[in-house]
């Protein structure tokens, strides 16, 4: 990115153009998950009822409630099966622990969404500050090699 921008022969609509669409395509793949989330309902909230008389503030609600619904359907039966996979409780395990777990499974999406994206934001965060991180490979040998 910072070759275009200090070509002078780019239009600068252009540069700005290319600038946001490869900083919107590296960045936000790594937070789909949080922005879902927690921002999509952000517009509905603040943006009043100009709005919610569009299109997309009218469907909003209701897709993200159709996605939410069908990720919370999946995450209840792996939580049955999970429970039901497991063995009968030991007498010195409290009931109070499967509680624990239930709420385990209840919280695994949004720390899933949360660990799964810190990865990737570092990672474009350090590519943004060129802090670029290295592979380097190391040679393989064998004692006894086979013939």
């Amino acid at each position: 990115m910072l070759g275009f921008l200090a070509n002078k022969k780019i239009p600068l609509i252009t540069k700005i153009r290319r600038a946001f669409h490869i900083l919107e395509s590296h960045y936000t793949w790594a937070v789909w998950a949080i922005i879902v989330t927690f921002i999509a309902p952000l517009p509905l909230i603040f943006g009043g009822g100009i709005f919610r008389q569009m299109t997309i503030g009218y469907n909003l609600p209701s897709v993200s409630a159709a996605l939410f619904r069908i990720s919370l359907a999946t995450l209840f039966i792996c939580m049955l099966i999970s429970m039901k996979l497991l063995p009968p409780r030991p007498k010195d395990v409290k009931p109070k622990e499967r509680l624990i777990m239930v709420t385990q499974w209840l919280l695994a999406p949004a720390i899933a969404a949360f660990i799964g994206s810190i990865p990737a934001i570092d990672a474009q965060t350090r590519l943004m500050f060129g802090q670029y991180m290295q592979f380097h490979v190391t040679e393989k040998t064998r004692k006894n090699p086979l013939h």
